[in-house]
């Protein structure tokens, strides 16, 4: 597949009904994507849904990429998907997102000191975050009765109760007064980066929600996607397991992250059963070592890493300059 998915491309009605148009009645997806593929190989297309869909050649990539906030905005296509209005999702993220690529990438030794904390936690109550009720309303009357599904109120319900359970320490927080550096924690990094002053419990809810949100059902996806590869092709298992002893052997059985860019053979194994989904190149063909053996190959050591994105990598963690996933290497 040469086109990228841009749903959030912010076109306008004018220029977007010059648009060749892909009917959204053909009988599935796939044949929606066949189609078009055919009829328009390098040219923008868009796919008759509500809003319209624009599909760009892979050529306009990095041109996409590079367009400012104004123009181009996934948090406004969240938030439209998400019903923001009502549920709150898709508002401004970007102090989470700058706490997140900037502080944590840099504090990441102390990610494993939180992860017992964590698996404690999470035992209690696990919620189904990768499926849905499936719902359909026409767009005329979503704003009208969004308000008043159950589900609506459940997300506001959980943020009412989400701001009782860390609201006393992020306000404790806020109104301390340090004689040293505060230990290390997302809300001190985003406190750095929030433009709302004074700074208010409720942001610091809102984004550690978010942050929460997304680092949840992007791991789910990963490392689901992962185990089922793994589990359908049994042959890489045995081989898979060598080059982790092996590392393991030599580190002490203590990885580091240099030891973990180490298992080229794992991360590429990683890598393609995150490409085959969504679909890509050959979406039928599985080959776990395709990055390893490209990695072998001069000057391309260093590319084709598992959070790595780009015209000629997959997108699975996004590839824009704001919306790139801020905790692809942690």
């Amino acid at each position: 597949m040469s086109s990228v998915t841009y749903g959030y491309i912010a076109t306008l009605k004018s220029q977007r009904a010059s648009l060749s148009s892909v009917s959204q009645y053909l009988s599935s997806v796939r044949e929606i994507l066949e189609t078009s593929r055919l009829l328009y190989p390098t040219k923008a297309f868009a796919v008759a849904t509500s809003p319209p869909l624009v599909i760009l050649p892979i050529t306009m990539i990095d041109e996409v990429k590079n367009l400012p906030e104004t123009r181009v905005s996934a948090a406004r296509e969240l938030f439209r998907r998400a019903a923001g209005h009502y549920s709150k999702m898709g508002t401004n993220s970007v102090a989470a997102i700058k706490a997140l690529r900037i502080d944590l990438n840099r504090k990441s030794t102390t990610i494993p000191t939180l992860v017992e904390e964590t698996t404690t936690l999470s035992r209690r109550r696990w919620r189904s975050t990768m499926t849905g009720r499936r719902l359909r309303y026409p767009t005329w009357i979503r704003d009208y009765i969004t308000p008043y599904f159950s589900e609506t109120k459940k997300v506001l319900e959980q943020r009412k109760r989400a701001k009782k359970f860390p609201g006393p320490s992020f306000e404790e927080q806020l109104h301390a007064k340090r004689k040293g550096p505060a230990p290390p924690s997302d809300e001190e990094w985003m406190k750095k980066y929030l433009t709302t002053r004074p700074m208010q419990v409720e942001s610091l809810v809102r984004h550690q929600l978010g942050i929460s949100w997304a680092s949840a059902h992007m791991s789910t996806h990963a490392l689901t996607q992962i185990i089922y590869g793994l589990a359908a092709r049994p042959e890489y298992q045995e081989p898979l397991r060598d080059e982790l002893e092996h590392v393991l052997a030599e580190c002490d059985g203590e990885l580091t992250r240099v030891d973990l860019s180490r298992l080229r053979k794992m991360e590429s194994f990683m890598k393609e059963s995150l490409r085959l989904n969504p679909i890509t190149v050959g979406p039928e063909i599985f080959n776990g070592y395709r990055f390893f053996n490209t990695r072998q190959m001069e000057g391309e050591e260093n590319k084709q890493q598992f959070g790595a994105t780009g015209p000629t990598e997959t997108f699975d963690f996004g590839h824009h300059t704001l919306y790139h996933c801020c905790g692809t290497y942690l």
